[in-house]
């Protein structure tokens, strides 16, 4: 186990690890653990709140997107704010993010993900993000994340370069552990476990 106070470790994005330093500036301050979204002053946010994200629940406990930054708007071509995980995935893809985004609200614990896939449109992208729980202005859980991405246009690699393997490969992606443990049987998944005890 890895201490979560060494996550800075592990993550190399300035920008993401930022996030972790306020949120657990944040949380050391709650007694559960996790802090309530309107602890977050605006001005602490400053630098990364073009790629913040902020999700809850509805009614029908669909993952929804509270609030979007304008990076990530800009990313998707359109305002996320008040919509579902379904504006930008279905199938098994949803329900993979939207157990994802379930793990990290009831858990509660975090997950940072950096990857690299190819999409449909032949860019690669490369993607990074961390998600921490939240508690929502009106109690209920939610969570937090901050997501960076960069695509690289097709023109820019020859087809031969981008072998199977890579058209979908992680480079480092693992769950923390805040107190309350880590979701199971995700080990497949995430390759290394963080820690703050």
């Amino acid at each position: 186990m890895i201490l979560f106070k060494d996550i800075d470790d592990h993550i190399e994005n300035e920008d993401v690890l930022s996030l972790a330093k306020i949120w657990q500036e944040r949380a050391v301050s709650c007694s559960s653990g996790v802090p309530k979204k309107d602890s977050f002053p605006i001005q602490s946010l400053v630098g990364i709140l073009p790629h913040v994200a902020i999700f809850g629940l509805t009614e029908k406990n669909e993952v929804m997107f509270k609030l979007t930054g304008s990076f990530i708007d800009q990313l998707f071509a359109k305002n996320l704010s008040g919509e579902t995980l379904s504006a930008i995935s279905q199938g098994e893809n949803l329900e993979k993010m939207a157990a994802f985004h379930h793990e990290i609200m009831t858990q509660p614990c975090g997950a940072y993900v950096n990857t690299r896939f190819v999409g449909d449109n032949g860019y690669l992208f490369t993607y990074e993000t961390l998600t921490l729980p939240l508690i929502l202005e009106d109690g209920t859980p939610g969570s937090m994340a901050v997501l960076y991405a960069e695509g690289i246009h097709p023109s820019r690699y020859e087809e031969g370069q981008i072998s199977s393997a890579l058209r979908e490969e992680p480079l480092s992606t693992f769950w923390i552990d805040i107190g309350s443990g880590t979701p199971e049987g995700h080990e497949q998944t995430f390759t290394r476990y963080v820690s703050d005890q």
